[in-house]
């Protein structure tokens, strides 16, 4: 491609770009977009290919206002809104007349798209008082994570406004406007934790008055059981050397406001109690750093100190805390024995016996079905299980209470293994996971009484059951017959229980 290219298609000779790659045709748009005669260019050829090559026009006019009305007719009968990129829209946008119109018109998809959205803020308050349609639309707008958006965009780049575009900040935390003397019939929405948590320490970097920052706290200790302020308070942030390289550091403003305020903010910390313990244990007042070393000392564990211990930091960085610490609570009160101690861990969980409990942090299941295990009198039970799921429905943290089982697997023939498989066979599924090392069964272990079966009607159990009432558990690995999963690995290596 050169300057021939150009004068061909400056002469109506456009034949030649069907034989040209997407990839050439991109590298011709910028050559032309480059030029000091752009527009003569454009204008000589773009009414010969536009239905053609719609997205070869697009290319070269999307940010040129000349071409309005040609960018306007590409946008309405062929560009999809999936093809456009960050960097076209905010061209589009700010320099061309269709694209505010686009904007308003797609407004549902842009929505769904942050990086958007902020383009969207950056042109409104380019000139507020030309869009103040936008604003309009967003500072009271009906989905409170938009707004959310909204407000955080104004508080870190135009502090100024906010006391203009919001006659009160308070007002417009939930669905419903409070207005001067109205009743409130129904409970409004609140916003998300999440969302307002990061408002409010958002606010506090800003130069706004600190009084919005004090309402802010007040309101979400209030308002919300739990919150993310100790975090978004504590947890430190990148910091870029000019050679690329950072580190992470924290900010020492918002350690001290933490401090001011350590026990509230750590008895409603959603999901990061246990990194406070760890690390600013010292800014907790007596009684509730008692309170907590009581619980956490039911997973003590002698060779790894707490702030090494990653199984009991996923749990409460996946918002199971706060059912762990009830789950403690619970279970202990319900034992019979006090004790409490590390048992083992493996590849997918570190196993706990808090009391007559054994108690599982997973870090992982194999697992990848939403049934992870059958419910069987052949497998222990559940009395509690918690589990988060990334996007891929990968267990990634999750809590499973069970009964302690005290009896092992030295006296039990290894023919009721292969009954025990039949039986599972019977109800339709199989275990991948029977492991036997050294002559011993590494993952099963008998119930204290066949009675304590997971079952409706013990009395119908087999006899084989009755006399030796051999349970799974670890309750992964069992798949319905037939069923072949691809991504687990079938041996070795998997945690074995206790």
């Amino acid at each position: 491609m050169d300057d021939d290219s150009i004068e061909k298609l400056m002469n109506g000779d456009v034949d030649f770009l069907d034989d040209f790659s997407a990839l050439s045709r991109t590298i011709l748009a910028g050559q032309i977009r480059r030029s000091p005669n752009a527009n003569e260019i454009i204008r000589s050829f773009i009414s010969l290919i536009i239905d053609k090559l719609p997205y070869f026009c697009f290319n070269l006019i999307y940010d040129n206002a000349e071409f309005d009305n040609e960018l306007r007719y590409l946008l309405n009968y062929y560009i999809k809104y999936n093809d456009i990129e960050e960097f076209e829209f905010r061209g589009m946008l700010f320099n061309t007349p269709a694209g505010k119109d686009y904007a308003l018109d797609n407004m549902e998809l842009l929505c769904k798209d942050e990086n958007m959205l902020n383009i969207i803020f950056e042109f409104i308050f380019r000139d507020m008082d030309k869009n103040m349609d936008l604003v309009k639309l967003f500072y009271l707008h009906s989905d409170l994570h938009i707004r959310y958006l909204f407000m955080k965009y104004i508080v870190e780049h135009h502090p100024e406004l906010i006391n203009v575009i919001y006659d009160d900040f308070m007002k417009y935390l939930t669905s419903y406007t409070f207005l001067e003397g109205e009743q409130l019939m129904i409970e409004p929405e609140l916003m998300a934790e999440a969302d307002i948590s990061d408002l409010a320490v958002a606010v506090l970097k800003s130069p706004l008055d600190r009084d919005i920052w004090a309402k802010l706290k007040t309101y979400i200790l209030e308002k919300y059981r739990e919150n993310s302020l100790a975090r978004n308070l504590l947890e430190p942030e990148a910091d870029y050397k000019e050679d690329n390289s950072f580190t992470f550091v924290n900010s020492p403003e918002l350690v001290d406001e933490f401090k001011q305020d350590a026990d509230r903010l750590f008895l409603t910390s959603s999901n990061y109690r246990f990194t406070i313990f760890t690390d600013y244990v010292g800014t907790l007042s007596k009684d509730v750093r008692k309170k907590y070393e009581e619980f956490i000392k039911c997973f003590y564990r002698k060779e790894r100190p707490y702030n090494l211990q990653y199984d009991i930091e996923m749990v409460y960085e996946h918002y199971l805390g706060s059912k762990l610490e009830s789950y403690v609570d619970k279970y202990l009160g319900l034992s019979k024995s006090k004790v409490t101690r590390f048992i083992g861990s493996g590849t997918c969980a570190c196993c706990y016996q808090i009391g007559d409990f054994a108690f599982k942090l997973l870090l992982h299941k194999w697992s990848r079905e939403e049934e992870v295990c059958p419910n069987s009198y052949l497998i222990v039970k559940n009395y509690e299980a918690d589990y988060v799921r990334d996007k891929w429905g990968v267990i990634r943290a999750g809590i499973e209470v069970q009964p302690y089982l005290h009896r092992g697997m030295d006296a039990v023939p290894f023919a009721v293994l292969d009954f025990w498989k039949a039986e599972l066979a019977k109800q339709g599924y199989y275990c991948m996971d029977m492991l036997v090392k050294k002559g011993k069964v590494e993952n099963c272990r008998l119930l204290n009484s066949y009675l304590d079966a997971d079952c409706d009607d013990p009395g119908s159990l087999p006899d084989t059951f009755k006399e030796y009432p051999v349970v799974l558990i670890d309750r992964d690995l069992v798949f319905k017959l037939g069923y072949t999963p691809t991504y687990v690995r079938v041996s070795g290596g998997y945690y074995s229980g206790y």
